[in-house]
């Protein structure tokens, strides 16, 4: 009986992450098997059969420093490392290694906490300059993934008979995806164009990589592998028939054109696949998008939810937001800007005519204002200097009790103010 057996009942998704984790300890205690960590032969996963077998036959084995080994030289993340620990426990449970209570606790300490690797979600202009050295293929998979929120691995196992062109949708299987639940997704119309310029020149790639698949290593049994299949393409129906070590050779490389193969403190590549799925989040979110119809669109599982989105319904929500997800060339980008300066430009232009007529306008007001202002003041005059003749005139007819007016005035007399008639007098005889 196989030390792997149990692992038979279990869904492909869970049975390849377990298998990683323990074959990535028998790497540590025996020595590496594999020629591509990706990829294991059917003669490489005999020879784990037998590692695995002998590792469990061997009663006198330290386990707990084994363990110990293997941490200490892990080139994965600290995370990865507690998910292949999870498979690696459950190897020994199964095939009855016993660990001690002790050892127990010190491996948990061990392996608790850690650095994890930031994933940045990189920019538009980060995602242009990485675009303008691109082979067609990875431009494709690289504008298809930062517009669908897929992961890698999804990407390279769906089939171009799954794509619905008219809803730029495509129906990813459960046996395909992480956590064996199958969805939608959707693209742009950008990716839908690259994926097409890819697809005229999909043979050339692949007979491209295949000749540099089998010139890839001079060991011996390194040839042999690539005799068998290897990771060359295969024309199985799939978009992208390529396996992720061929799509991290080319993307490594196109980082390396661009200048922008950059790693982090924890020697890890800062731009990579994985980065686009965080764009895709990151924006969708940031436009406003709901969160539950982004994390239904990636593929999370929603707990304690009871919202059902139909594809009519996420379909809907994308359209309104995806224009946040569009890349663009730096071409179109450029001439979209000398568009926005040249209207920006034209507007400046017309306001400054609007604001030099509103000054004329303005001081031609004035001057009517004021010659109509003047022109009342000489009428006003006018008519006061007529006034005062015609007072004089009739001043010299209204007598008061047979005397002729003088003059009227005014004076206070208690609260009231009363009119005062001076008259004169007739001479007296």
């Amino acid at each position: 009986m196989s030390v792997f057996t149990y692992l038979e009942d279990r869904d492909s998704a869970s049975k390849a992450t377990t298998l990683a984790g323990i074959k990535s300890f028998l790497d540590s205690v025996y020595g590496t098997v594999r020629v591509n960590t990706r990829q294991t032969s059917a003669e490489e996963m005999a020879r784990y059969e037998q590692l695995g077998t002998q590792y469990v036959k061997d009663k006198k084995r330290d386990r707990l420093q084994d363990i110990k080994n293997w941490k200490k030289t892990a080139t994965k993340s600290p995370a990865s490392m507690r998910g292949y620990l999870v498979a690696v426990r459950g190897f020994f449970k199964k095939n009855k290694i016993v660990l001690s209570e002790e050892d127990k606790e010190e491996i948990s300490k061990l392996f608790k906490g850690g650095e994890e690797a930031p994933v940045d979600a990189p920019d538009h202009a980060q995602i242009r300059r990485f675009l303008e050295f691109a082979p067609p293929h990875i431009k494709a998979i690289c504008l298809l993934m930062s517009s669908t929120g897929m992961r890698i691995g999804g990407t390279c196992k769906f089939k171009e008979s799954q794509i619905d062109w008219n809803r730029r949708m495509i129906t990813l299987l459960a046996k395909d995806e992480k956590g064996d639940k199958g969805r939608v997704v959707f693209f742009t119309e950008e990716a839908e164009q690259a994926v097409k310029e890819y697809l005229q020149a999909r043979k050339k790639i692949i007979t491209k990589n295949n000749r540099t698949v089998l010139n890839f290593t001079n060991t011996e049994k390194g040839k042999e592998r690539h005799k068998e299949g290897g990771n060359l393409c295969k024309e199985d129906g799939r978009l992208f028939p390529f396996d992720d070590a061929t799509i991290t050779r080319a993307w490594n490389k196109t980082l390396k054109k661009a200048g922008m193969l950059q790693k982090n403190h924890l020697n890890r590549v800062i731009f990579h696949p994985h980065s686009l799925r965080s764009f895709f989040i990151t924006y969708l979110k940031n436009d406003g998008c709901p969160g539950e119809v982004v994390e239904v669109l990636v593929g999370h599982k929603l707990y304690l939810n009871y919202t059902r989105f139909t594809p009519m319904m996420l379909q809907e929500h994308y359209e309104k937001h995806s224009n946040v997800l569009v890349i663009g060339s730096e071409e179109k980008v450029k001439k979209t800007l000398d568009g926005v300066t040249a209207k920006i430009t034209e507007q400046q232009t017309r306001i400054q005519d609007q604001d030099s007529i509103i000054k004329s306008l303005n001081e031609k007001i004035a001057q009517l204002e004021g010659s109509q202002t003047a022109g009342a003041i000489a009428e006003m005059q006018r008519r006061l200097e007529s006034l005062e003749t015609s007072l004089l005139i009739m001043s010299d007819r209204i007598t008061v009790n047979g005397q002729p007016l003088e003059s009227v005035s005014t004076f206070t007399e208690g609260k009231n103010e009363k009119i005062r008639w001076n008259r004169n007098k007739a001479p007296t005889e």
